[in-house]
């Protein structure tokens, strides 16, 4: 009897023991499975969400696109051009080659610039504006060169005349003798600093000499003798 009773406890033990181990394995298998759901969950939250990331740089690079996007041809070449278009203004002429150079055919080239304009990245009016008001501050030329350097370059005479007009004034050249308006008088007074500035540099030099840089500096600006006569005077030579 006593035996029996042994056998009985051990197998109620057993069997608790079973049933603890079976339930402590399904927790466990519960615990594994949350966390992987939790994983996957996890997962597919950030790919949804990377998803519409991209889906917003899509969007945003679409609208930040201010020409149509739809010839893949003209959008593959305007991004081609790249540093090309950033590194200053162009003129039309300078586009076209450009896209030449790069391979593309005279046809293709026209609608890259079409698109161009139309998004007014190239003017060739504002153009010819930058183009004479940096090299009359930088290069001090004169009014005629700047306008055959536009001409050189293709641009239309409508756009050189406006363009030689805002920074030389109605006359589209240096005043004469005395200015006219402040616009004169102060494009009279640029170039006879510059020219001051360069005649400092020759000041150990016999004067004969020292003019003779000068009015060959001028000249090579396209500045007429009767405007070296007049630097000539302005500066003390």
């Amino acid at each position: 009897t006593t035996s029996s009773s042994s056998r009985r406890r051990r197998s109620r033990d057993g069997s608790s023991s079973s049933e603890d181990s079976s339930s402590s394995d399904s927790s466990s298998r519960l615990h594994t499975n949350q966390t992987v759901g939790s994983s996957a969950s996890s997962i597919e939250a950030d790919n949804i969400a990377a998803e519409g990331r991209a889906g917003a740089d899509r969007d945003g690079a679409s609208d930040s696109i201010s020409f149509s996007s739809r010839d893949d041809a003209v959008v593959s070449a305007i991004g081609r051009l790249g540093r090309f278009l950033d590194f200053r203004g162009r003129c039309a002429a300078e586009v076209l080659t450009k896209l030449a150079a790069l391979g593309y055919d005279g046809k293709l080239a026209r609608r890259v610039l079409q698109q161009l304009q139309t998004a007014g990245l190239q003017s060739d009016a504002r153009f010819a504006e930058m183009f004479v008001r940096g090299s009359w501050r930088t290069k001090a030329q004169s009014p005629a060169q700047l306008a055959y350097e536009l001409r050189r370059r293709g641009v239309a005479q409508q756009h050189i005349d406006a363009a030689m007009s805002a920074v030389f004034g109605a006359g589209r050249q240096l005043p004469s003798r005395e200015a006219a308006n402040d616009q004169e008088e102060e494009t009279w007074e640029h170039l006879v600093e510059v020219c001051r500035r360069r005649a400092e540099l020759t000041g150990r030099e016999p004067q004969q000499k020292r003019r003779a840089k000068l009015a060959a500096w001028l000249q090579r600006r396209g500045h007429t003798m009767s405007t070296v006569f007049r630097i000539f005077e302005a500066v003390g030579l």
